[in-house]
């Protein structure tokens, strides 16, 4: 069980991608890390091929990279486990036996908790995607192991340079928010085509995993590469949606 409840699907999709030589690559990067759910596939079913690689994860999320490298600290000082005791502490003491609680209540009492890593994984875990405040308790944490070995780096995808990593010894994994589509995460339309210059100057130099959903400008610019699709299942709406996976020097 991951620590973090996570909407993302990343960890479910990577058996699309499974059948990647692995055995080339000294370092394997996430871009947009989030959950870091393609690293998190490959320790649970090619341990062997990965575990002795340099693994990084970049987020733009500064409270989240700070999170996991505390998380990082708390196992590398044998203090994880205490840490996940009080955590489900808290969910009993705000849940009282209820399957759920007063929203504004919980926030309030979150906020009132000093360490504010355990008020990152209370506010993470108990309000779902459409705001109701559920109970979370974690037992037998898994990927703890995983953790420690990979270097979390808080940077955005336009500040990261890959330069510094040999092109031919490194895997890129990009599961960018959709581009062009209707999503919070860019500021404007400026934003989203540099991120396709970004990610069309990555592919002609890099070894790459692209994925996401079906887009005609996408498939324009990346049509000469490899490329898989598949149908992705939206259970929070009932619906299926094309993706399509695109391969670099793979």
């Amino acid at each position: 069980m991951f620590m973090l409840n996570y909407n993302g699907t990343k960890y479910q999709e990577t058996q699309y991608i499974d059948s990647i030589n692995l055995t080339q690559y000294d370092t394997i990067i996430e871009a947009f890390g989030g959950s870091f759910g393609y690293l998190r596939y490959l320790w649970i079913h090619k341990n062997s091929d990965i575990v002795a690689k340099k693994l990084v994860v970049y987020d733009n999320n500064e409270d989240l990279i700070d999170f996991y490298n505390h998380v990082k600290k708390l196992i590398n000082e044998n203090k994880f486990n205490a840490f996940m005791n009080e955590y489900n502490n808290y969910n009993t003491i705000i849940f009282n036996g209820n399957r759920q609680a007063n929203n504004k209540e919980t926030k309030t009492f979150i906020d009132s908790i000093d360490d504010k890593y355990m008020r990152f994984i209370l506010n993470h875990n108990l309000f779902n995607i459409i705001g109701v405040c559920q109970f979370a308790y974690k037992k037998n944490s898994v990927f703890l192991d995983l953790i420690t070995k990979i270097t979390f780096i808080c940077k955005s995808f336009e500040q990261v340079d890959f330069t510094e990593y040999d092109p031919n010894k490194t895997l890129i994994y990009l599961d960018p928010p959709y581009l062009l589509e209707c999503n919070t995460f860019y500021k404007n339309v400026d934003e989203t085509f540099g991120y396709y210059d970004k990610l069309i100057n990555l592919f002609k130099k890099n070894k790459c995993l692209l994925v996401h959903a079906f887009n005609g400008l996408l498939h324009y610019n990346f049509k000469d590469y490899h490329f898989l699709t598949y149908e992705k299942i939206y259970r929070n709406r009932n619906t299926n949606k094309k993706h399509i996976v695109y391969y670099s020097g793979i």
